[in-house]
């Protein structure tokens, strides 16, 4: 593996300058590793080895000290993308690689389900287990009857390859990450409006005239953002920040908007009436690349075409009024070609055809919206009337030019279609795609692929699912428009718990935990313990994988080889680098890559990857580069080209390469009849979600606080770190986080543990009280469970602060995606119990109890060691 020497590693540091670390105090009774490092000999083997994070999403580029086979440092590495900052995640590596609680080889449970009881067994018994036992229940009751789970935060050729693997195997059924991440809007974009995902990407702030950030956070991944942004601010940018809390980034803000939660969608058609009424939109984009001029057909669920109007007209042909010839013209989706070269399409109005009146999409997208005037908007909002006119008017008058960046959690509601087609809406008619400073529809490397298993000859049962994805969905007829349409986390939940379509027997968790990721925990646990076989794929014994039958040991991030792609709502250039995660030392114990993993699991099944090995994959991904993937280990980065604009005018967007976007019709869909069909509507609208005091008024009676969990702090990725001395030490328990009067309200002061309960259940964490938090809401912190809590003592306390406690699976869901709503009503008062049992009450006791020694650490990097 490439290797640097610390005398070339500190001329580097030197000449780009101190490094802009991002990161928490370390307090004073903690001993980094790196001190006892210094006690090694003077000759001792030390090796610098580029790499990169994969703690979250940011994947920042960093130096990994080795010593004498063990890592004791990570530092950023300046002069890249990253611009030399980690946060605390990437600075708990060594001691999350030396973890006294890892797994370190194949186990086998000996106990009851959720003891914590469990056997040392040789790879070839894990999988003389676990292949038998996968065969029998798809003899029995067909793979159908499987799930499949891989968690967030993964590479995406890990993700893929789980995907890949279970569905030639014939599974379909996964609580997945989509639903309950990002990702439904991002298929919205891809496949109903602009043909790409590029709400959370795609956002360049060079140049940018005003950047928004939409429920986002700034610094719990990928902190080297915040330095483009103040960057850009520093040339003039303005920075809006649209969050219910008062976040990091909206203390950086030039403007900040605290909406209720769940209300984003209201915000924006104000937005859209906003330009619509006053015409203050860019028109030319809109007539020309949008299908906003074209008419809509009486029923309103579609648009008009020729077949419509005339004896044989072609059903490509989709109507619109030409202002110029003072009649119908037609643009043909299959050609993408206008009727006439000189068209005029009309954008407003209604126009007579053949006796019937007909719409353009536009007009009755402006008759829709025309409703959100300021004053209901700020009444549905909560946001004051004169802030959300000062919010119009900065973003009409910083367009085009104006970049966009949208956070997971508006993607939280049965409503995320509409709300990321609103989106997509709201920055089209502005002009704000393809321009600098504004949004690239598609913005990658295209010098570097996507590492992915090669297409090989579907096996029987992949090739009966490609043919009827409904006989083998627990979702028949249900979310099209997702990447998955086997299940989403709600239906795979109810599936688990009503037997409803089928029962189901098996599970496989690839790194992931539903348990404390998926609404309603106590379901989830209930449905996996009465499963009849679990194999989980881990780094640690987390509460889900406790309850396995078979655990498999994985390799941490940083002990594998990778390609790394920038995922989820980085800039240009960070966005389109690829970059080198390469091992510091090899796995500990008998751990093993993921992808290995699966390699091997595919083999023993039968299915055939012609002896491909990652490797090959990696080697066609550079091919374009002229490089292999050992020479890409000495170059480690592959920058990308200047970012282009104006890609739909040249042949950039599609893959026929000719002018215009990746979608149905070639247009921006406006008006969307892949929403129409499978969504809500063609057309954008609000909806009231679930458990609120707007559509349930009298819930609000006996639980009177809005709960919202979205919010991300920098010690914990999701459900991941919580074994950390680190993390624990820096951040030792969850936060609710309350304003002074609901605190006041409820006689809570700063610190107390305080008892929050739904109509659903319960959890307990400690008050922070802020001013930046409306009286009506309060935020909790998801995912925590404590690690210094026994199997048997509630999987760790699974339950014990977990937010997902609070939520019920069985909320509506949107219809083209599956996403629901994470959130409900709750009271609060002080815990009468105080924290939960059996948690660790002084950070250093978890120093203690999950802190390595020297003695540990030299027997884990011994392959052989016990």
């Amino acid at each position: 593996m490439k290797s640097i020497s610390r005398r070339s590693f500190a001329k580097s540091v030197a000449s780009a300058g101190a490094l802009a670390a991002v990161g928490n105090a370390i307090s004073a009774n903690w001993e980094p590793l790196e001190a006892r490092a210094a006690n090694d000999p003077k000759d001792a083997d030390t090796r610098l080895v580029p790499s990169a994070c994969r703690q979250c999403y940011g994947r920042c580029s960093l130096i990994g000290t080795v010593k004498n086979g063990k890592v004791t440092k990570v530092e950023g590495r300046p002069g890249t993308f990253s611009r030399g900052t980690l946060c605390s995640k990437a600075f708990s590596i060594p001691e999350l690689i030396n973890s006294p609680l890892r797994v370190r080889y194949p186990m086998k449970r000996v106990g009851e389900r959720g003891e914590g009881k469990w056997e040392r067994i040789s790879w070839d018994e894990a999988w003389d287990i676990i292949i038998p036992k996968t065969k029998e229940i798809i003899e029995k009751h067909g793979a159908k009857s499987i799930v499949h789970n891989f968690g967030t935060g993964r590479d995406q050729f890990l993700i893929w390859s789980v995907s890949d693997v279970w569905t030639q195997i014939g599974s379909t059924a996964t609580f997945g990450v989509g639903n309950i991440c990002k990702i439904g809007g991002d298929f919205v974009q891809k496949k109903a409006t602009i043909g790409s995902a590029c709400q959370f990407t795609g956002w360049n702030p060079t140049d940018s005239k005003l950047i928004i950030w939409w429920a986002r956070g700034l610094f719990a991944w990928g902190a080297y953002d915040w330095l483009y942004i103040k960057e850009a601010q520093e040339k003039g940018a303005k920075f809006l920040v649209i969050d219910p809390r008062e976040s990091y980034a909206a203390d950086k803000a030039d403007l900040w908007i605290a909406p209720r939660p769940h209300s984003d969608t209201a915000l924006v058609l104000a937005i859209i009436n906003a330009m619509l009424s006053s015409k203050r939109f860019d028109q030319d984009f809109t007539r020309e690349w949008t299908t906003a001029p074209f008419l809509v057909a009486q029923d309103g669920k579609r648009l008009l075409r020729e077949s419509d109007l005339l004896d044989g007209g072609s059903a490509d042909n989709l109507a619109y009024w030409d202002e110029s010839l003072g009649t119908v013209g037609y643009w043909n989706v299959k050609e993408l070609s206008w009727s006439t070269e000189d068209h005029v399409p009309a954008l407003f109005g209604a126009y007579e055809i053949d006796g019937t009146s007909y719409k353009t999409a536009l007009q009755v997208l402006a008759d829709s919206t025309a409703q959100w005037t300021i004053a209901k908007t700020s009444e549905v909002t909560w946001v004051p009337e004169e802030k959300l006119e000062e919010m119009i008017e900065l973003y009409l008058s910083s367009s085009p030019g104006s970049c966009f960046s949208r956070g997971q959690k508006t993607d939280f509601s049965d409503n995320t279609s509409a709300n990321s087609q609103a989106f997509t809406i709201m920055m089209a008619i502005a002009g704000n795609y393809e321009v600098p400073g504004g949004n690239s529809v598609a913005q990658s490397n295209k010098k570097v692929a996507q590492p992915r298993f090669p297409i090989t000859p579907l096996t029987p049962i992949a090739a009966e699912i490609a043919d009827d994805p409904d006989k083998h969905s627990i979702n028949p007829g249900r979310f099209y428009l997702y990447g998955n349409p086997g299940a989403t986390s709600r239906t795979t939940t109810a599936a688990l718990l009503t037997e409803e379509p089928w029962k189901m027997h098996m599970y496989w968790g690839q790194t992931a935990d539903p348990i404390m990721s998926s609404a309603d925990s106590h379901s989830i646990e209930k449905g996996l313990r009465d499963l009849d076989f679990i194999v989980h794929v881990s780094l640690l014994m987390d509460p889900a994988t406790e309850l396995s039958d078979v655990v498999l040991p994985a390799a941490h991030p940083n002990e594998v080889d990778r390609i790394e792609f920038a995922q989820s709502g980085h800039c240009y250039p960070a966005n389109a680098t690829v970059t080198i995660r390469q091992p510091f030392t090899d796995p500990q114990g008998e751990a093993k890559d993921d992808i290995d993993i699966l390699l091997e699991l595919a083999r023993r099944m039968g299915i055939d990857y012609g002896g491909i090995d990652k490797y090959k994959i990696y080697d066609k991904a550079l091919e374009k580069t002229g490089m292999t993937f050992e020479q890409f280990r000495e170059a480690t980065i592959v920058e990308p080209a200047p970012q282009p604009f104006k890609q739909h005018e040249k042949g950039l967007l599609r893959k026929d390469k000719r002018p215009g976007f990746q979608t149905s019709t070639g247009k921006v869909n406006v008006f969307s009849e892949e929403l129409s069909k499978f969504g809500h509507g063609p057309l954008p609208s609000y909806r009231e979600q679930v458990e609120n005091p707007f559509s349930e008024p009298e819930l609000a009676n006996d639980y009177p606080y809005i709960v919202i969990s979205g919010g991300r702090c920098h010690q914990f990725f999701h459900s991941e770190y919580h074994e950390s001395p680190f993390m624990r030490d820096v951040h030792p328990y969850p936060l609710v986080e309350l304003n002074p009067k609901t605190a006041a309200d409820n006689d809570i002061t700063e610190g107390d543990w305080v008892l929050i309960e739904s109509k659903h259940g319960s959890c307990l964490q400690k008050a922070k009280i802020t001013p930046g938090i409306d009286p009506r809401v309060i935020h909790l912190e998801h995912d925590f469970w404590y690690p210094e809590k026994g199997a048997a003592d509630g999987l760790h306390g699974a339950h014990d602060s977990n937010p997902n406690a609070l939520f019920s699976y069985e909320n509506p869901q949107d219809p083209a995606i599956g996403t629901n709503c994470f959130g409900t009503m709750a009271r609060i008062r002080k815990s009468p119990d105080g924290p939960p049992r059996g948690i660790a009450e002084n950070p250093r006791d978890i120093q203690e109890r999950f802190r390595a020694t020297d003695q540990q650490i030299s027997s884990f990097i011994s392959k052989g060691a016990e």
